[in-house]
């Protein structure tokens, strides 16, 4: 249905040539504790409407998410912009995958996830590294009749929150406090995502600092008894 919208809006804009009269914006926040939102808002130009309303109808009707808590599909209105967003609530990254992949975005993990995660007892290593390869677009009869600047008419955008500062990145852009990496992703073309952070197992990392604060604890207390016995042994 996504692309089934953006080919509306191809076919449309051949008529207005409007330049960056599609948005879309994916925000994903993973959050220390495992959880993860994920949004994706498609947004057309408010000129669109009339054209693309029914379709933006259509869309809404078949993404039922009643069954589903964590899942919802609204509409949206954002400066001179209307759309859709949908939201998802991940409760387990390591259980649930961030983006479900297709012939679109590809990965290069070993596991086959969008986010693959190399567990530790100290800290866990997150990667992504991935593909979003929109070249799939220039197969559509809309995209051979545009002209060369077709790809102004588009604007995605990929941002990824993370609890830390990455280890590694090929983001376009970086925000801190909090840490946000973006991507530029261009439309009908190959766009590489690289990001490699961590997460620091806080419980794992409590439960060895007091083991050994009591351990520690035990030596002092042994040490000091251990003169006191001495003296007794030599007074008798």
């Amino acid at each position: 249905m996504k692309k089934n919208l953006l080919f509306a809006g191809l076919f449309v804009m051949l008529a207005f040539t409007l330049s960056g009269c599609v948005k879309v914006e994916e925000n994903i926040i993973i959050n220390e504790n495992g959880t993860a939102e994920v949004k994706m808002a498609m947004l057309f130009d408010k000129r669109l409407e009339p054209y693309l309303g029914a379709e933006l109808d259509k869309a809404m009707s078949g993404k039922d998410s009643s069954s589903n808590k964590n899942f919802k599909v609204e509409k949206v209105v954002r400066d001179d912009y209307f759309g859709m967003e949908s939201t998802n609530l991940i409760e387990d990254i390591h259980k649930k995958d961030l983006i479900p992949l297709d012939d679109d975005i590809k990965t290069y993990n070993k596991d086959g996830r969008f986010l693959s995660v190399k567990k530790g007892f100290f800290k866990n290593v997150y990667t992504i590294d991935a593909d979003f390869n929109l070249t799939s677009l220039k197969t559509t009869d809309s995209y051979k009749k545009l002209d060369p600047e077709a790809a102004s008419m588009y604007q995605y955008e990929l941002n990824i929150q993370i609890p830390s500062k990455a280890i590694s990145t090929n983001s376009t852009d970086i925000k801190l406090n909090p840490y946000v990496y973006s991507w530029n992703i261009k439309f009908f073309q190959s766009n590489p995502v690289k990001l490699v952070f961590s997460i620091y197992n806080k419980l794992n990392i409590a439960i060895t600092s007091s083991a050994v604060i009591i351990l520690m604890l035990i030596m002092i207390i042994s040490r000091k008894k251990k003169p006191q016995i001495q003296a007794e042994d030599g007074d008798n």
